[in-house]
């Protein structure tokens, strides 16, 4: 059944977000009822993009500012550690092991608060037979499912071989506010039940759904999340199933060579590839904050209206580790600044610029001008400016959460590790060769190399969207910023540059101080040791 006008009049005040609902209206937006059910959606949706969700300052912008944290916590981004980047801990790894930190506090806080918005919407609709009810709630299913994704992968090791080591509490319609006070972590097997059976209801009753907004959750969003669920449960044919209906019934298609030949990812609603995403409007919190946004925060084009990251000098660059290991064949290496060119300052000064092809073609007048901004060379220059315009008084580019490039990769890594190698090659050549790099051929002998050659794929097409953290914890790798035999660090600067091997403590987040005081069962993760500078 597909959308009906009654249920589209509650997605329809999804937009604009924060700007409208205070965090007490979202915190109550659904009365437990079934006719007042479709009220919590909003709140739900919108919590991902709200201003000081957290913590009271402007390093926290929403979910994208959690991904922020997380890309600098990698060895994709490379940035400063000076005092104005809101991210240097994350950079340096001092954070994760601190429970009174902010990457462990928001995302706790953060994804718990999302949960009960959807534990709110699931009450009164259990066992609804309206269709209209069924849409809602498959939503508020899949949403909650998302959280506890996050929740498990960030403070407990990955699924396969720890199913019994203790994950998160779980907290649902059905949790009682007493027994939140004690309710202890369940194992990692029963969240990832729980997970599941969210989803499987979910895509049942999502059957046909596209919502108008994309940043309302879908039949496909639903089959993506479940694909990822796989992925990490190493249920790979059900993971490669998945991915092929997320593909099949999104009817999206990838960004072509053309599409990434300029700096684009900007807007959810209008691009072919998106799935699901933040969409970010002139009305935000964020938005209005004027630098306090995932668009000034992290990408590089907006001047009108003042990027953080242009205004203090904290660019986010790629490793060049890793950008050597991009083609020339390869579109994807225009994304960032690496063309040398000279000029002069107001001075008279000669300097040099950097560029990159899908900036002379995008800004054919402006380019030279731009570079003079940030002058560091592999700055990242995939994302748009907002309306692609240099010059717009406003930071309100959209941030992605799906887009369906992640589901070839999923599905070509799924059918090799399930066991029909030749079938995952085909996949992945076919997709690098029609949609990025006409050169592209894989070279891997087995299932394991070919993961490599999609673990590298990923860590390119993704870089600044938070997929790569999670794929380096689920395939077993380990941080790798610096070459010590040959010196090369990729650019990172000194209290950065540290290797840190798969599996090692320090990547599983401590619970906060504050839960810990307030549920008395919960027992944390023993502390890690912090990396040390190698070079």
């Amino acid at each position: 059944m597909l959308l009906t006008t009654s249920c589209q009049s509650y997605l329809d005040e999804v937009q604009p977000t924060g700007s409208t609902l205070s965090l007490e209206q979202l915190k109550h937006g659904a009365e437990v009822s079934e006719d007042r059910a479709g009220a919590g959606l909003p709140g739900m949706y919108a919590l991902l993009n709200e201003y000081n969700t957290v913590y009271g300052m402007q390093g926290d912008f929403g979910y994208p500012s959690f991904i922020c944290r997380l890309e600098h916590a990698g060895d994709n981004v490379v940035s400063t550690t000076h005092g104005y980047n809101w991210f240097n801990r994350e950079l340096r790894l001092t954070s994760f092991q601190s429970k009174t930190s902010t990457t462990p506090g928001w995302a706790w806080i953060a994804f718990y608060r999302d949960i009960k918005l959807a534990n709110d919407v699931v009450a009164p609709l259990k066992g609804t037979q309206d269709p209209v009810n069924q849409k809602i709630l498959g939503q508020a299913l899949a949403q909650r499912a998302f959280c506890y994704l996050h929740l498990a992968q960030l403070f407990q090791k990955t699924y396969k071989g720890n199913e019994d080591a203790p994950c998160v509490p779980i907290v649902t319609e059905e949790t009682k506010a007493a027994d939140a006070a004690n309710n202890p972590r369940a194992s990692v097997r029963d969240v990832y039940k729980l997970i599941l059976d969210d989803l499987n209801k979910a895509i049942e009753y999502l059957n046909g759904f596209q919502p108008e907004q994309k940043n309302a959750i879908s039949e496909a969003t639903a089959y993506g999340l479940r694909a990822r669920a796989h992925m990490l449960m190493h249920e790979f044919t059900k993971a490669a199933e998945d991915a092929q209906k997320a593909i099949e019934v999104s009817g999206a298609t990838p960004y072509s060579i053309e599409d990434c030949s300029i700096p684009n990812f900007d807007d959810v609603q209008t691009s072919k590839n998106a799935l699901w995403g933040i969409i970010i409007t002139k009305e935000d919190r964020v938005t209005k904050s004027g630098i306090a946004n995932w668009t000034s925060m992290f990408t590089s084009l907006c001047f009108g209206n003042g990027g953080y990251t242009t205004l203090v000098g904290t660019y986010k660059m790629i490793n060049s580790r890793l950008f050597d290991l991009i083609p020339d064949t390869d579109v994807r290496k225009g994304w960032w600044a690496y063309e040398e060119f000279k000029y002069k300052d107001n001075k008279g000064v000669e300097k040099t610029g950097y560029t990159s092809p899908i900036m002379k073609k995008a800004y054919p007048n402006e380019y030279q001008w731009v570079a003079t901004k940030h002058t560091l060379p592999l700055t990242v220059l995939k994302f748009a400016p907002t309306d692609k315009d240099l010059a717009k008084e406003e930071n309100s580019v959209d941030f992605m959460l799906m887009r369906v490039e992640e589901m070839y990769y999923i599905m070509a890594e799924a059918k090799a590790m399930a066991g029909d190698l030749a079938g995952g090659k085909q996949v992945l050549e076919n997709f690098v060769k029609t949609y990025r790099d006409p050169g592209f051929t894989s070279k891997a002998a087995d299932a394991k190399a070919l993961q490599d050659e999609i673990y590298l794929q990923k860590r390119v097409e993704f870089f600044g969207e938070g997929i790569s953290w999670f794929d380096m914890i689920r395939m077993g790798k380990g941080i790798d910023r610096v070459d010590v035999a040959g010196k090369n660090t990729g650019g990172y600067p000194p209290l950065t540059r540290f290797n840190v091997p798969a599996g090692d403590p320090i990547f599983v987040l401590q619970i906060p101080e504050s839960e810990e005081q307030a549920n008395k069962a919960i027992v944390n993760n023993p502390l890690a040791t912090e990396p040390k500078d190698m070079i």
